[in-house]
């Protein structure tokens, strides 16, 4: 058989069986929307969902093969579900965000106290070791949010407070709490996000228990009274963010400290003289406050692990605070400025392997001053002082703060209203940095040991007055010397080495140190800090 009659065959084969040969859709005009089409598409609309829907798919109840079937035109159109839909105003409604039950020992709004005249402090309350009950409740879009608090102490910490001297021999000593002496920290704050600029209203109160002495108070009774301090603070915060990084903050205030003596009840009855007066006695160290606190923050930091950052952060900010009760006597009218700064830089070494650095300082200066005491570490659970060297009784303290860390030493190695402490650390988490594969434990995942130095000072009066700190020991006998005693150091900073370690137990991240003076090489007994919370 030629060619041609292949060709000729095949094509009457085709040509028999009636075989079509595909032909290329035509594309619909997309330009022109028709009246059922509810979304613009370069697709066609499909059309199974129709013939399915309608039943034109499905196969006739008769079984004549010659009946007539229902084309396809003839089928009902369904109506698009999104027509029927409409547009409704937005309604509140909240959902609680997280509800937590704990020890906590963080410091909730600010780091300053009234001056009591008593150490060791805690900058967290009462007691270092506290319970805490805290609530979070958000809107559907998350931009309002509720937040409470209430930190009640746990048990007594066990520390031993002392007193130091005053401007007006007035000492306020906190006593060791416990759960209902009716001590605490009460918190509630309101959060609007919904624009650009954050706004915050705060409320806080903290009350503490504890003893009174005022040789002033009268010749009624020469003890300490049974006394409770109380502090209450509203705070309007406004943040302004300029990028990712950078931000703007103002809180404006209102402060008002007081101490109330109260009768001893555990020699109730009978009523004691001592007792009649506190009854009758209005509150005293009492003094309200106008606040003003402005702060610029960067922070360019990532968080790789627990207590493992990358990147540099740093604050600085200015307080300015302005007393309103009482005449020239009490102190009305006086101010108390405070500048600070607060700069952290964490250098990657080996994965995980980290060298964090840290300065930070403070002065104040004004009619009103802030006292900082030197020693220790932030968040200590069982703080320790010095009771020497004492604050300068003729500076006029307002409140009062800590200046750490510098471990290797109790708190008020030396004080003064103007710190700077210097930090650096060297983190390892031994598992994460050494083993290439994931750890479930919490324990062994962020377990780190840590190599430290520390360097600080603190003085009073101008930079000038800036050396190293040292306390004058007078003898007491016929004989009078007295020995000065320079703390270690470098230059005009005292100075701490030492180890340490990191985990978490029991869902709570503990820092546990042991640190030495830089006079001598490990010979002297270390001081031990047992802390609660991550960084320095």
């Amino acid at each position: 058989m030629t060619d041609y009659r292949k060709k000729t065959v095949s094509e009457s084969q085709i040509s028999g069986a009636n075989v079509l040969r595909p032909v290329a859709p035509t594309r619909p005009d997309t330009a022109h929307r028709q009246p059922g089409d509810f979304f613009e598409s370069e697709f066609d609309k499909d059309r199974n969902k129709d013939l399915k829907d309608s039943g034109a798919n499905r196969r006739p109840a008769t079984t004549n093969p010659f009946a007539a079937r229902p084309s396809q035109a003839s089928a009902p159109r369904e109506e698009p579900i999104l027509r029927k839909a409409k547009l409704f105003d937005y309604r509140l409604k909240f959902s609680v965000d997280n509800f937590t039950a704990g020890f906590n020992n963080d410091v909730l709004v600010s780091k300053y106290q009234p001056f009591t005249g008593s150490l060791p402090i805690n900058l967290s309350g009462q007691d270092a070791f506290s319970g805490m009950l805290k609530a979070s409740v958000f809107d559907l879009f998350e931009d309002i949010r509720f937040t409470g608090a209430i930190r009640l102490p746990f048990f007594g910490s066990g520390t031993s407070p002392t007193s130091v001297a005053t401007s007006n021999d007035a000492i306020f000593t906190p006593g060791n709490s416990s759960f209902f002496d009716g001590s605490g920290e009460y918190y509630a704050r309101v959060d609007y996000l919904k624009h650009l600029f954050d706004y915050s209203l705060i409320y806080y109160r903290e009350t503490q228990t504890g003893d009174y002495y005022d040789p002033n108070l009268g010749p009624i009774y020469s003890g300490d009274y049974d006394a409770k301090s109380y502090t209450n603070l509203w705070q309007a915060v406004i943040k302004y963010p300029f990028d990712k990084v950078r931000s703007l903050r103002l809180s404006l205030g209102y402060r008002t400290d007081k101490v109330v003596i109260r009768p001893d009840i555990t020699n109730f009855p009978p009523v004691q003289s001592n007792d009649s007066f506190a009854l009758t006695t209005p509150p005293l160290d009492k003094q309200n406050y106008a606040l003003l606190h402005l702060e610029y923050v960067y922070d360019n930091t990532i968080m790789k692990a627990t207590d493992i950052w990358n990147g540099l952060r740093y604050k600085v900010y200015m307080d300015w605070n302005t007393q309103l009760n009482g005449g020239a006597e009490s102190g009305g009218g006086k101010y108390t400025y405070n500048i600070g700064f607060d700069a952290r830089h964490y250098l990657p070494i080996f994965r995980n392997f980290i060298w964090a650095l840290r300065a930070a300082g403070d002065y104040s200066w004004g009619n009103r001053k802030i006292v900082y005491y030197l020693g220790g570490t932030d968040g200590w659970l069982f703080p320790k002082a010095y009771q020497l060297p004492q604050p300068d009784p003729n500076a006029n303290y307002a409140f009062q703060s800590l200046a750490v860390n510098l471990r290797g030493f109790n708190q008020n190695i030396a004080n003064g209203n103007s710190d700077l402490v210097i930090n650096s650390e060297l983190r390892l988490p031994i598992f994460t940095t050494l083993f290439n594969k994931p750890i479930n434990n919490a324990f062994l995942r962020n377990f780190q040991i840590v190599q430290f130095f520390d360097l600080g000072t603190a003085w009073n009066g101008k930079i000038s007055a800036l050396k190293r700190p040292e306390v004058d020991y007078q003898s007491q006998g016929p004989t009078t010397f007295d020995v000065l005693v320079k703390a270690g150091g470098i230059g005009p900073f005292a100075g701490g080495y030492g180890f340490g370690c990191r985990s978490t137990l029991l869902g709570y991240f503990l820092r546990f140190d042991a640190g030495w003076q830089m006079n001598t090489f490990f010979q002297e007994k270390p001081v031990l800090n047992v802390s609660m919370g991550v960084d320095f």
